[in-house]
């Protein structure tokens, strides 16, 4: 039971918030702080609601919620390789030794310009469109992931974030060392195995046919 009404909490700070005498159900799915989602609402969001409406702020609202988004991953748009806009191509071993590590040890990891960004191939696993100041989507193995990446000298950094989840996977290619490594913000409870949870069906039982 809630202040109001009642909620499930899941892991990683998921929520949902049920609030029958105003007729309100709030979902949240990004990783974060339960108790901050709670503040919100019993002391911004039920407080609304009990207002009669006004088209102004209604406005007001819809731009705010417009201008919402994750930033992009912040860096260059200009690789290793020639040519202006986004570009370059790096490819790099990766490296599972890394904590959280969330592909297999070996995998060959290469990333080319495509499209105002870049094709980011996981060896024969997957490949994952990358956007460049904004979120690409794609979905290599049927369920959606959108990606963001940016070059940091001869370093490329992309952030795989798989929608409605609250996970994402932080890429990190050297083009110096030809090293790379890919690490969950958090390891999901299915286990570390990226390309599980990029499936359709979700499959996160290797063990089950």
């Amino acid at each position: 039971m809630s202040r109001h009404g009642y909620h499930g909490h899941g892991a990683f700070g998921q929520q949902c918030v049920v609030v029958p005498s105003h007729d309100l159900v709030v979902a949240v799915t990004a990783q974060g702080e339960s108790q901050t989602v709670f503040d919100a609402l019993w002391e911004c969001l039920l407080p609304g609601l009990d207002r009669p409406e006004n088209a102004e702020d209604d406005e007001l609202l819809a731009a705010r919620l417009r201008q919402l988004a994750l930033p992009p991953v912040p860096g260059s748009s200009a690789g290793p390789g020639p040519g202006p806009g986004p570009g370059g191509s790096v490819s790099g071993v990766l490296d599972a030794s890394a904590e959280d590590s969330a592909l297999p040890d070996g995998t060959t990891v290469t990333v080319d310009s495509a499209d105002g960004g870049w094709l980011v191939r996981f060896g024969s696993l997957f490949d994952v469109e990358v956007g460049f100041g904004d979120w690409r989507e794609s979905s290599p193995l049927g369920r959606p992931v959108v990606a963001s990446g940016a070059w940091q000298g001869s370093n490329f950094l992309a952030d795989l974030v798989l929608v409605t989840t609250p996970h994402h996977v932080r890429l990190m290619v050297d083009g110096g060392a030809g090293r790379a490594t890919a690490v969950w913000s958090t390891v999901p409870l299915t286990g570390p195995r990226l390309e599980l949870h990029l499936r359709s069906p979700l499959m996160t039982r290797p063990d089950v046919a």
